[in-house]
C-alpha cells in the first residue's frame, strides 16, 4: 500500500486551557442599550488535528494531523446596540475575534492522493501564527398584527 511508514511514538501531551470574559451594559434611554463584551479562551488541539493520518470516510478526503500543533488562543470583542419597542425590536452587533496559533485544515501541496484505489483530496492540519474574523450582525423583528 504505497510507501507508508509506521512509527511507534510515546506522545505525552499536557494542555492547560483558560477562559475569561467581562462585559458591561449602558442604557442610552431612547436609543436602547449599548452592550460590550470581551472574552479570552484557549483550546487544545483535537485528537484528529494531532493524529489523523488517512482516509476520512465521511468526507472522502485524506487528512494528515500534525503532532507539533500548539494551543489555539482567541480574544473576542462584541459591541451591540439593542432596542426593544412595543411593536418592534432590533439588535446590531459588531464583533472581532483575533486568534493566535489558529488551527486550520488546508489542501496539501500535492493536492491529491492517488496511492489507493481512487483519487482522494489530501488535506493537512496547519497552524497560522495570527488570524482574525470580523463582522456585523443585524436582527430586526417587527410584529405585524
Amino acid at each position: 500500500m504505497g510507501n507508508a511508514v509506521n512509527y511507534l511514538t510515546e506522545q505525552k501531551k499536557n494542555y492547560n486551557n483558560f477562559s475569561a470574559s467581562a462585559g458591561m451594559q449602558i442604557s442610552l434611554e431612547k436609543w436602547g442599550d449599548l452592550k460590550w463584551t470581551s472574552a479570552f479562551t484557549s483550546r487544545s488541539p483535537k485528537p484528529a488535528e494531532l493524529f489523523s493520518d488517512g482516509l476520512h470516510h465521511a468526507l472522502s478526503t485524506i487528512e494528515r494531523g500534525d503532532l507539533r500543533l500548539r494551543q489555539e488562543k482567541a480574544f473576542k470583542t462584541v459591541v451591540s446596540l439593542e432596542k426593544v419597542a412595543a411593536k418592534w425590536n432590533f439588535v446590531v452587533s459588531a464583533h472581532h475575534t483575533r486568534f493566535t496559533d489558529f488551527i486550520q485544515l488546508v489542501p496539501t501541496e500535492k493536492g491529491l492522493d492517488q496511492t489507493r484505489n481512487s483519487a482522494y483530496l489530501e488535506r493537512q492540519y496547519t497552524q497560522l501564527p495570527q488570524a482574525a474574523f470580523t463582522g456585523v450582525d443585524v436582527d430586526l423583528n417587527v410584529q405585524l398584527k
